[in-house]
């Protein structure tokens, strides 16, 4: 991250990462607006019928007063009377679908110890969760659409196939793909190694052609006056 954005890695520090987060939460809503109807578009997804599910996040830290808020807002919801309650449980009868979806996210997460410190910033770390998951579900959808119920080979060791890979199979497949750093003559080049059989394979099914994967250095971010 440091070599993308042309930074010492000293100034990669909590508060940068913290501002960059709330700057995510801010402009979050219009964001993920935008990326879900270009999904629904490039992936041809029908959306007649959306589930949508809110899943409970533990996040540790000092927030006696957010922590304080939201007891008092949960005991007001518990007062509360649930209606159509036989309509309700019909309608979460796909809950399960949703909720295999969900334990991608679910703790603990293999991050970087991180100053969050506002509910702003948990807010834009939580819409970056989120983001990703919609990427992953729909990498997996794509594979699996593509095998047509046949086996996936080279994701398993040994050779053993894989009946349905999952997001995170396909994911640890790249894990190896580097990027090749050539200088010469005081400039600096970059490509991707060369992908192996599988990854072209996965590349192709997921839409992704490999020639259009490329390996680049940000040379024009604009900085802000608190980034």
């Amino acid at each position: 991250m440091c070599d993308y954005y042309g930074i010492a890695a000293e100034q990669l520090n909590d508060d940068r990462l913290g501002r960059a987060l709330e700057r995510i939460a801010r402009h979050a809503f219009t964001v993920q607006s935008q990326l879900v109807l270009h999904l629904v578009k490039a992936f041809k997804l029908n959306v007649t019928n959306i589930h949508y599910d809110i899943s409970n996040v533990e996040l540790y830290g000092a927030y006696e007063r957010q922590l304080q808020e939201n007891a008092e807002t949960q005991a007001k919801l518990a007062e509360q009377e649930t209606e159509e309650t036989s309509k309700v449980l019909e309608e979460y009868k796909e809950q399960i679908h949703v909720e295999r979806r969900i334990g991608a996210m679910r703790g603990p997460l293999a991050i970087a110890p991180m100053f969050l410190e506002k509910p702003l910033r948990i807010a834009g770390l939580m819409f970056i969760l989120l983001w990703s998951l919609m990427t992953l579900s729909l990498m997996e959808r794509d594979v699996r659409q593509s095998l047509d119920g046949e086996p996936m080979y080279g994701l398993y060791p040994e050779g053993r196939p894989s009946p349905a890979p999952t997001g995170r199979s396909i994911l640890e497949r790249f894990e190896d793909l580097a990027i090749i750093i050539v200088k010469h003559h005081g400039q600096e080049h970059r490509r991707l190694a060369e992908l192996d059989k599988v990854q072209r394979r996965l590349s192709e099914m997921m839409s992704v052609p490999p020639t259009s994967l490329r390996a680049f250095k940000a040379t024009c971010c604009q900085r802000t006056p608190d980034g």
